[in-house]
This record gives C-alpha cells, structure tokens and sequence, in this order.
C-alpha cells in the first residue's frame, strides 16, 4: 500500500457538495441586517456532464499518483486546482495541445466557452455555497517583462477565471519572493514556498491557482475524548497516533471497497468522505477501481445508522512535481516545444513545468486544507528582439577566420580608423 485511505478520499472529493444540485452561485445577495446568506446552485445538462467528467478526472489523478509515489506515505492531491491552473492554459492552446487538454481533464466535445464558463461558475460559487464553511479559489498569470503576451489570453483568463495578471522580471531573484507571498496569502499563510528563482528564470510566463478550505464539523468531536492508539501504517509500522472519537447517527455504507463514511461540515454544503478498507484490502487496489460511477453506486447504498467513529488527528503537507503525471494522464503536446500555445503569443512556448503543494489538517474542530498549483511556460526560440545596439565608436577589435575549423587569417586593433 501507498498511502493512508483516508487521504485517499479526501484528496478525491475533499471539495465535494453534499448535495447534486448546489454547484453554481447566483448573484451575491444580502439579507436586511448585512449577513451574507448562502447561494443556490442549479446545474444545467451540460454542467452536470462537466462535473462528471472533472471528478472522473480526480479518480485517475489519485489512482496515478497512488501507482507512482514511492517516497511518502500519505498523498494529498486538488484536482480542481490542477485543472483550473490548466484551464488558464487552455485559453492559450489551439489544435493538438488544446484537444489532449480538455481529453485528459474530461472536456472532450465541448467548447472551450463551456469549459470557461464552468469554471466560472465554480469559481464564483464554492466560496459562496454557505455562512459557515470558508472556501477560496484564486487565479493568476505573470509574465516576464520582456514577453509580448497576447491581450486576449489575459482577458479571458480575467473574464472567466477572474486571473489576475502582473508584468515582472523572471530573472530578478525577488520576483520568486513575490510569488511566494501570493500563495501564501491566498492559503492562509498554509503553504509559503512554490517557487524558487532557479525555477522561474527561464520562464516567460507563470500560470498559478490557489485553493483555500476550512470547515467545521457539524457535530465537533470532544477533546476529552482523543487518545492515543495504535495505527498500522501503510508500511506495517505499529505507531501510537492521537484518535478522535464520537458517536452519532452518520451516513453509512459498506461495499466491496470496505466500510464508507460520511462526515458533515456545518452549513451543510461540504463534508468529507471517508473509505476505510477491509485489513484484507490493499489501499491502492481501491484507489485504482475509484470511479464516479463505483462512487454513485456506493452513495446510493448509504443509510443513517449510529456509528461509533475513531479518526486520526492529524496536519500533513505534500508536494510533487506532476509534470510527469500530467504527461502520462494525456496532455503531452503542451510539454513539448512544437506546442501550439500560438493564443497566448507569437513566439513559440511550451509547458516546462508543473508543480503542486498541499496542505491538510484535521482536528477535533474540522478540516482546513490547501493547495496551489503553478506551472511555468518557456519560449522555445527567442523570437522576435528590439534591434540590439553596436556602436564601433571606440577601439575595436577585428579577427578574420575560416568558418569550418576556426583557423585565423588574421587580427587586429583599429585604435584610429581615420589614420592610414
């Protein structure tokens, strides 16, 4: 096994709606005495064939990563950031790379005007679903100075996605500083470091999500009652771990993947899906079956008895570069440099790079996560330059050569061009 079960169903559905139809945010409204109130959401046809497709997406993601993480035990993963961060991309590709794209992230078919408002939706809805539960979603673009970015791809990615976009200098070691600030604003302060200034110094461009969660439990475990028990690892190891406990009536169910759990978050938008194998069971074995539609069959099968629960306590970060991930899942032509990015400028780019940072807490209070996702574009020529400058109006040098091996015919200092 390659990673605790637990993790493997929130990295899945950890953003998931409790209920189908609170998907999509109507315009912010107020009550009388100022409290903002919670926002409902009806999906359409092709929302609904949208969402299907995106969580269909998060179960192959999972399943991979499970397949190849040889060095941690516990994987934390966003889909949705992955995807928003390359949906930022897509409103720069055309032909191959854009259909290897939406392929791989579940959009075959459709326009690239329904994957955008999609995200809209998502992304002016999941923060506005209820009172209690805090969820925020920012996206941004930054492009080196000296990158003639088309106005276009940045008034998209503003309109849709709501990125915002700032000119820096990829080779100023302080740009990383600011890059490294905006994730940490925008999870809380959760996840402080995405680049370095060795990772952005060829780079003409930057494409960056974050993703912010904090729920409280509907019903809070007491204090009183964690204590230490023992927790077999992935790797067998037997070690002592702080266990939360409660009693409760709970959503429920037992399938062929093992025991299902339910646990609600106050608001009643959001909860957390727990699947908790037999000892018989191997946590990637069910990592790999994980489908939307094994996941529908084992929610239809659910009922509400009381359920005693223990659950580990625990804060956990995780990083991986998924650039090789994403390759393997599909999208290869953006990683390659005859990529065809031609909507985002006239020089030629390519994706070099994707990495993604998580962040996951549970206490006896709820859950607080994070995640950011940030890829980064390089140009595969230099393309078109402001004319360089020579002025010969001090001493120069002059060497004559053949061209094939080198060899000098001749050298010489031109001190005074006016003497003979």
């Amino acid at each position: 096994m390659k990673k605790n079960i637990f993790l493997a169903a929130i990295c899945a559905v950890f953003l998931c709606s409790c209920e189908k139809n609170d998907m999509r945010q109507t315009e912010d409204s107020r009550s009388g005495n100022g409290v903002k109130t919670p926002k409902q959401l009806n999906f359409s046809s092709t929302d609904e064939q949208l969402l299907y497709r995106t969580n269909e997406f998060s179960f192959n993601f999972l399943a991979y990563v499970s397949d190849n993480e040889e060095d941690r035990q516990n994987i934390i993963l966003s889909p949705l950031s992955a995807g928003m961060m390359l949906g930022l991309l897509m409103n720069g590709a055309t032909d191959e790379t854009l259909a290897e794209m939406q392929t791989t992230l579940g959009f075959e078919g459709l326009s690239q005007d329904d994957i955008n408002a999609y995200y809209q939706q998502l992304i002016e809805t999941l923060p506005a679903l209820d009172t209690v539960t805090r969820v925020s979603i920012a996206n941004s673009i930054w492009v080196d100075n000296a990158f003639p970015v088309k106005q276009k791809f940045i008034d998209i990615n503003n309109q849709y996605l709501h990125a915002t976009s700032r000119n820096v200098d990829m080779k100023d070691n302080n740009t990383a500083d600011i890059i490294n600030k905006w994730a940490a604003d925008n999870t809380n302060n959760l996840i402080k470091q995405v680049v370095s200034p060795g990772d952005i110094y060829s780079c003409v461009l930057i494409l960056a999500n974050a993703l912010y969660f904090k729920g409280i439990w509907n019903d809070e475990f007491k204090k009183n009652d964690t204590r230490d028990q023992v927790f077999t690892t992935l790797r067998g190891e037997q070690k002592n771990v702080p266990m939360m406990h409660r009693s409760d009536n709970y959503r429920y169910g037992e399938s062929k993947f093992g025991q299902i759990l339910e646990l609600p978050y106050k608001g009643g938008r959001y909860c957390m899906d727990i699947i908790l194998p037999s000892k018989e069971t191997e946590v990637e074995d069910v990592a790999e079956e994980l489908s939307v539609e094994e996941w529908s069959n084992i929610l239809n099968d659910t009922y509400y008895p009381e359920v005693n629960v223990a659950l580990p306590k625990f804060k956990l970060s995780y990083s991986r570069n998924i650039t090789n991930d994403l390759q393997t899942l599909g999208i290869r032509r953006a990683m390659q440099t005859s990529a065809q990015f031609s909507l985002i400028s006239d020089i030629n780019t390519y994706l070099s790079w994707v990495k993604q940072f998580c962040y996951l807490s549970v206490d006896e209070t709820g859950t607080e996560a994070a995640a950011v996702t940030i890829g980064g574009l390089e140009a595969t020529s230099a393309g078109p330059q402001r004319p360089k400058d020579f002025i010969a109006d001090r001493p120069f040098i002059i060497i004559i050569r053949e061209n094939t091996y080198g060899t000098i015919l001749f050298t010489a200092i031109i001190g005074d061009p006016t003497e003979e």
